[in-house]
């Protein structure tokens, strides 16, 4: 199933505002915004493509048996704000194959170590892309 995956977002919202948002894609598409934390100001999304191999190297972080556990979690005894992570797997079609949703407390028990260090590989490989961006905005700004 990890070999029919074509796209991947990760998604993370805190007290219904989007704190952290990353696609990559078998096509080189990238997508981020955020950075995931409780005070994260950065709501900017950025779009782009890249040649770099993310969406590859994102793959192998996913670990063997991803499947086979998938679907909703609602985590009792919830303290802090409200966290919703999703992440969803689509194929070629754009149908999805697979995924997870978590909602949990920002200060409780949240998901799984191996989901928490997926999310992680993902910010972890698109934070140059994501940097460089914001870089080239802020560039063209001050240039006006």
């Amino acid at each position: 199933m990890k070999q029919d995956i074509h796209t991947v977002t990760v998604s993370l919202s805190i007290d219904e505002t989007t704190s952290l948002f990353v696609l990559l894609s078998a096509d080189g598409s990238i997508n981020r915004m955020g950075n995931g934390t409780l005070s994260s100001s950065d709501n900017d999304m950025f779009i782009g493509v890249t040649r770099e191999p993310l969406f590859r190297t994102f793959l192998q972080s996913i670990p063997e048996g991803f499947f086979e556990f998938q679907g909703e979690y609602d985590i009792p005894d919830k303290k802090g704000a409200a966290c919703e992570l999703t992440i969803l797997c689509a194929d070629q079609g754009r149908k999805m194959i697979g995924g997870y949703r978590f909602l949990y407390g920002a200060e409780s028990d949240g998901p799984p170590g191996e989901i928490c260090s997926l999310v992680q590989a993902a910010v972890d490989l698109t934070d140059p892309w994501h940097e460089e961006q914001k870089t080239m905005v802020a560039n063209a700004k001050t240039k006006k």
